[in-house]
This record gives structure tokens, sequence and C-alpha cells, in this order.
């Protein structure tokens, strides 16, 4: 009877990415604070129309905010979906294992600070990489 893995990988994810989170907000040094911007929400799913919405990678960036939700899901489109999909939803952060598909989504609501990417890794040094995302309506340029 073999094991069921890729549940045990994708709990650890959600627990280990969940740390490593609340270790960093605690480290990170005062003068990034002062480099930081805070995004506005994105506008409301109704109010743009279904379909006129898109999630925007915020290149070499990480963002913080007010986590809406945290699931494990198997890549990062079902995250951009869940995000999509949900009105209060303004970006999110995707952290995977480094070489692997499935990863932590945390959905962001309301406004949110960017700033500089931290190097994340696990106790045995696997890196973990984090992708930050934005919702936009479809007629505005990317950033």
């Amino acid at each position: 009877m073999r094991p069921n893995i890729s549940f045990s990988v994708a709990s650890a994810i959600v627990v280990l990415f969940a740390g490593i989170m609340v270790s960093v907000a605690q480290t990170a040094p005062d003068a990034a604070k002062d480099q930081k911007r805070v995004e506005k929400a994105a506008p409301d799913r109704s109010a743009v129309g279904p379909g006129n919405l898109r999630m925007v990678v915020l290149k070499n960036k990480d963002i913080h905010g007010e986590v809406l939700k945290r699931v494990g899901l198997p890549n990062q489109n079902y995250c951009w979906e869940q995000c999509l999909s949900e009105s209060r939803c303004s970006g999110t952060r995707w952290g995977v294992l480094e070489g692997s598909t499935a990863g932590q989504c945390q959905l962001i609501t309301g406004e949110f600070t960017v700033d500089e990417p931290h190097e994340l890794k696990t106790d045995d040094g696997t890196r973990i990489q984090v992708t930050a995302s934005r919702k936009q309506s479809a007629q505005q340029s990317a950033p």
C-alpha cells in the first residue's frame, strides 16, 4: 500500500510557508518599511464586469497585507482563479518549493504593501519561490 505523499507535502508546505511568513514579518528591517508603497484595492468585480479582470505578476516584488484565505493548491492558475472569483481579493502570494508545482496560495484583501522579495528556504535548504500578483481591470496597463 502506497502512502498519500502529495497530501503530506501540500500540508507541509502550508504549515511551513505560514511559519516562514511570520518569521520574515518579525525580522524585516525598519529601513525597508520606508521604501514600501501601498497599493489600492482592485475594483469590485461587479463594477468592472465578468471576465474583464486579470492577474498581473509584480516581477521581483513581494506583497504583504491582510490575508483573506490560505489555500493549498496544485498550481498557480488555481490561485489566480480563486482571486478572480472572490470580489474581496486584491492580490495573491503564491509560495512553492523549488522544483514543485503544488504550493500555498494567500489571497490578500484590501490594500497591501509592495516591497523587495526575501530569500526564503526550508530548514533543509530548499528554496521557496514566492510570486506576488495583483488583480486589475483588463483595460489598465501593466505596471
